[in-house]
């Protein structure tokens, strides 16, 4: 294998995120995931990619308990675990308390702590300043769980953290929103910078343009499908709430020109 990321489109017309990276050293690492939905053309993904009818995972690394980010895994312990393996997982996530008025969470969250058992001898729960090494791949935790934050609770508990392989940085944000970036930014300021950067929340309504500008990337890494890239539901491009091409207004006066985006199909990004 190669040091590659490999992002794929959701198989609904929603929004997810599902990133797979491989590494020179023969490592495979998932980040996320995706929806209940998104779990079978996962698995079909992995199973070409690596050439095997049970394709082996050396970690897989969760950002935060919404269905759109960890639904697909949920699903292939349940109902598909004779169809991979994998060696550990890393999450941080908050308690069912905490994230009580964010049903999309909450009912995902239990669901995953409900299939814990099968798998806890693999389980790692993460921490803020962690630095963890997965088959050639380096990871530095900079954001965990904040239940200090009461805004945008699910969101702003994405695990926040970089990855360095192949002479290049990839940060991962997750949903983090403006509130989790802030901390983020006053803690670390510019150790934060990074080659690639995959947008916050699907390009909109996550961080905020102070973020993106300490993030400083050279590559951008949208899990986006057309309707959110456009802002448009029938009414026309950039005629909804959505803050998707205000977004990508900041990156291009940041200087961005290489952006990989779901709508596109999968997006394969060499490192």
């Amino acid at each position: 294998m190669t040091n590659t990321i490999h992002m794929l489109p959701s198989a609904t017309e929603g929004q997810m995120m599902s990133i797979i990276l491989t590494t020179a050293e023969g490592g495979l690492i998932l980040i996320d995931g995706g929806r209940r939905e998104d779990a079978a053309p996962l698995l079909d993904y992995l199973k070409n990619l690596t050439d095997s009818a049970k394709p082996h995972i050396d970690a897989i690394w969760f950002t935060h308990p919404h269905c759109d980010h960890i639904g697909a895994f949920v699903e292939m312990i349940e109902n598909r675990r004779d169809e991979f393996d994998f060696d550990a997982l890393y999450y941080c996530f908050p308690s069912e308390y905490y994230l009580r008025n964010d049903p999309s969470a909450s009912g995902t969250l239990h669901e995953f702590y409900r299939c814990l058992p099968i798998f806890a001898e693999k389980a790692h729960i993460i921490s803020d300043g962690d630095r963890i090494s997965v088959a050639g791949a380096d990871f530095s935790v900079f954001y965990t769980v904040d239940t200090a934050i009461r805004q945008n609770r699910c969101n702003n508990s994405s695990a926040v953290f970089r990855i360095e392989v192949g002479g290049k940085s990839i940060l991962i944000t997750g949903d983090c929103g403006i509130e989790a970036g802030n901390k983020i930014i006053a803690e670390y300021g510019d150790k934060i910078k990074s080659d690639i950067c995959q947008m916050a929340h699907h390009g909109q309504s996550g961080a905020d343009f102070e973020f993106y500008k300490t993030v400083s990337p050279s590559v951008c890494l949208w899990c986006t499908p057309g309707w959110l890239w456009n802002n448009d539901v029938g009414g026309g491009f950039n005629t909804h709430v959505w803050q998707t091409v205000t977004v990508r207004g900041w990156m291009e006066s940041l200087g961005v020109r290489n952006n990989y985006v779901t709508k596109d199909g999968i997006q394969v990004v060499s490192l």
